[in-house]
């Protein structure tokens, strides 16, 4: 299966609209090839950029609990040991050599 790269952040949008790409961009490769989505979402934990992170993180769970998603990791939990894991480089091989999957990032 496929992992798409989502770069939510690239033009440093309002949390909403930032958010609102990403669900587009999920029900635009809801019945693709596409197994995984990596989604850049922002560039610290305070500010603008953790608005983003914070309301990101809200959506996934809120699309997890209704079924639209199987699952979601959050970035400080995708690690190379981390046990949340084990399901996606089962899955997705490809990712073990992902720089961030080393970084917890």
């Amino acid at each position: 299966m496929e992992i798409v790269t989502l770069n939510i952040k690239s033009e440093f949008p309002p949390a909403d609209v930032a958010v609102a790409n990403l669900l587009i961009e999920i029900e635009r490769l809801a019945n693709t090839e596409v197994g995984a989505i990596k989604v850049i979402h922002s560039y610290g934990s305070h500010g603008v950029g953790g608005a983003i992170k914070r309301e990101v993180h809200e959506s996934l769970k809120l699309l997890k609990h209704n079924k639209k998603i199987v699952d979601f990791i959050p970035g400080e939990k995708f690690g190379a040991f981390a046990k949340e894991n084990e399901y996606i480089t089962k899955n997705f091989p490809q990712l073990v050599l992902d720089s961030d999957l080393q970084n917890y990032n």
